[in-house]
Order: C-alpha cells, then sequence, then structure tokens
C-alpha cells in the first residue's frame, strides 16, 4: 500500500513538473526576449524624437544626449551612433563585442540612428528566467516526494480507533472476544406453566382441553 501511494504520487508530481515547468520556461524566455526587443525600439523611438528637435532648433547633437541614451538605468548597456543629416557623426556608449542586436532608422529630419545591444546579454536573461523556472520545479518535486511520503506513513500506519476482532468460536456462541451480546431469553420453545397457578382441576374445561373433544363427548351422549 505504501509503494502504491508513493509511486502514484510521484508520477503526477513528474507529469505536472513536465506538462507545466517546460512550457513555462520556453514562455517566460520568450516573454524576456520580445520584452527586450520592444525596449530596444522604444530607445531608439525616444533617441529619434530628441535629435529631431535638436535638428529643427538648428542646434547640433550634443554628445551627453547620446551618453544618457546608451547608459540609461535598468536597461541594457547599448551602443549608438547617430549622423547627422550634415554627415556628422555622434558615438555614445562601449562598442559591443560578438554578436548583436540592432535597431537602425532614419528620422523625420534626415538623421540616421542605430542602437546596438548584446545579443548575449539579452540571452543571459533569458537564461535566469529559464533557471528560475527549473528550481520552482524542484521545488515543486521535493514538495511533492515529501508528502507522498508522508501520507505513505500514515496509511501504513496501523490505526488506534479499528474495531475489535471478533471471535472464531463459531455461529451462534459466544466467546472471549466476541462482541454478540448474551441473550437472556429461554431456549425451550414452549414454556413451562405451573400447574399450581391455574386453580382449575384436571378434568375441568379450562384446564387445556380442547374444545374439538368436548364436541366429541356430546356426540357419544
Amino acid at each position: 500500500m505504501r509503494r502504491k501511494v508513493l509511486q502514484a504520487t510521484v508520477s503526477a508530481v513528474v507529469v505536472a513538473v513536465i506538462l507545466l515547468g517546460f512550457p513555462l520556461a520556453f514562455i517566460g524566455a520568450q516573454f524576456v526576449g520580445d520584452g527586450e526587443a520592444a525596449e530596444l525600439t522604444a530607445r531608439t523611438d525616444s533617441l529619434a524624437r530628441s535629435v529631431d528637435t535638436r535638428i529643427a532648433n538648428g542646434e547640433e547633437i550634443p554628445q551627453f544626449l547620446v551618453d544618457n541614451a546608451a547608459d540609461a538605468t535598468g536597461r541594457l548597456p547599448a551602443h549608438i551612433v547617430v549622423i547627422d543629416p550634415d554627415g556628422n557623426r555622434v558615438e555614445g556608449g562601449e562598442p559591443i563585442e560578438g554578436e548583436m542586436t540592432a535597431d537602425s532608422r532614419r528620422t523625420d529630419g534626415g538623421a540616421f540612428i542605430t542602437v546596438s545591444v548584446s545579443s548575449l546579454q539579452i540571452a543571459l536573461r533569458e537564461l535566469q528566467v529559464v533557471v528560475l523556472v527549473v528550481v520552482a520545479s524542484f521545488v515543486a518535486f521535493v514538495a511533492g516526494i515529501s508528502v507522498a511520503v508522508w501520507q505513505a506513513n500514515r496509511l501504513a500506519a496501523p490505526s488506534s480507533t479499528s474495531p475489535p476482532r471478533r471471535s472464531s468460536s463459531g455461529p451462534g456462541r459466544c466467546g472471549p472476544g466476541s462482541n454478540r451480546p448474551v441473550s437472556r431469553r429461554s431456549t425451550s420453545s414452549h414454556p413451562s406453566w405451573p400447574a399450581a397457578r391455574t386453580g382449575w382441576p384436571s378434568g375441568s374445561p379450562r384446564s387445556g382441553s380442547s374444545p374439538r373433544t368436548r364436541r366429541t363427548s356430546s356426540a357419544r351422549r
């Protein structure tokens, strides 16, 4: 019984982890990747509006504007290149080594902007979500095993409230371990009636003679 309970519970926990853990890890990693792509697009749009404002006012693109967009707090470090309509080039942020994800566009004022982030940084953030889901699945698995062991031990332990065993002395007999109450009724099929209580002679009609006997005697007379 204990082994069956353990096998059933472990199987249920494993199936739940497989059916929920892997899809959740995949969806979480994809959600993080899509979020980083949307964040990169938003950074490019914000910088493009600021650059167009400077160009419309006839001002040069300041260096701090590009640096602030590259080193935004709470976002991935980016490398930004801005080329104004006159061909002046302004760069901000550290150059990215290895594979990168970039968003480039030309603004309404004629400037060209490229915002690049490291693809490795995006992959690391996706990996963090996967690791978090794996850890949560492992904790759920350990908790399920613990509950299964506790429940199996509880079912396997002898119950203190079990009813007493009946005696095997046979039907109709009351042995030492029998729960059958002892009957106080007499085992005789015909009760005895003392003749002294009737108060009638034995030849009297009320002494117990049947009506058929009386009719037979009348007929003979």
